[in-house]
């Protein structure tokens, strides 16, 4: 799947805790889904990336649309993600609205992903936002499994992801401890007990 963009960090929704992100027409097919991570970076993806889970996609009619002619959030889109915008997308710009829940951040210095779970401030408007790739799921949701063994893929739903690589489990963790397995029916919590 690679680095797919889906849409600009716009703002924040004061009622809730929840992020503005909108995409286009055609970015829109990227957008993720309920339970994917997602990160927030800048346009050059430098300096410090945000990495998120979308908790849920909020369906009521945003403000700012209240406020403002469509064509000029689509013309301010096309600014900041420096993308041609035709017609058609001007009249079907779309506004998603993610509940979203900021995990932590991470900087990528090339050689190493460095991830901490404090989060001193929100991400910047305009700020891109875009799905993991398959080195930052190895060094973010592997990091302290580095010698566990596959468990399986990071699936989102009905989605599993294989391109993004194996995730590790280590087992040892287990060991000697009480444990609870939450997980809905028919979801391998007995097996899983049984390893």
């Amino acid at each position: 799947m690679g680095k797919v963009d889906f849409g600009v960090l716009y703002g924040q929704k004061t009622t809730e805790d929840a992020l503005l992100i909108y995409s286009s027409y055609e970015d829109a097919k990227a957008s993720p889904q309920t339970g994917d991570f997602i990160v927030l970076t800048p346009k050059d993806e430098g300096n410090t990336k945000y990495l998120a889970r979308v908790e849920a996609e909020i369906y009521d009619e945003d403000p700012i649309f209240k406020s403002q002619d469509k064509t000029l959030i689509a013309v301010h889109y096309a600014r900041i993600a420096e993308r041609e915008l035709s017609e058609r997308d001007k009249q079907k710009m779309f506004s998603y609205t993610y509940k979203v829940r900021i995990l932590g951040t991470f900087t990528d210095s090339g050689s190493t992903i460095s991830f901490t779970t404090a989060v001193r401030k929100l991400p910047i408007v305009s700020y891109i936002a875009r799905h993991l790739n398959k080195r930052e799921i190895e060094s973010i949701l592997n990091k302290t499994n580095e010698n566990g063994v596959e468990i399986g893929y990071l699936c989102v739903g009905e989605t599993v992801f294989r391109d993004k690589g194996p995730i590790l489990f280590e087992i040892g963790k287990l060991r000697n401890r009480r444990t609870m397995v939450f997980a809905q029916s028919g979801f391998g919590k007995t097996n899983l007990v049984k390893v």
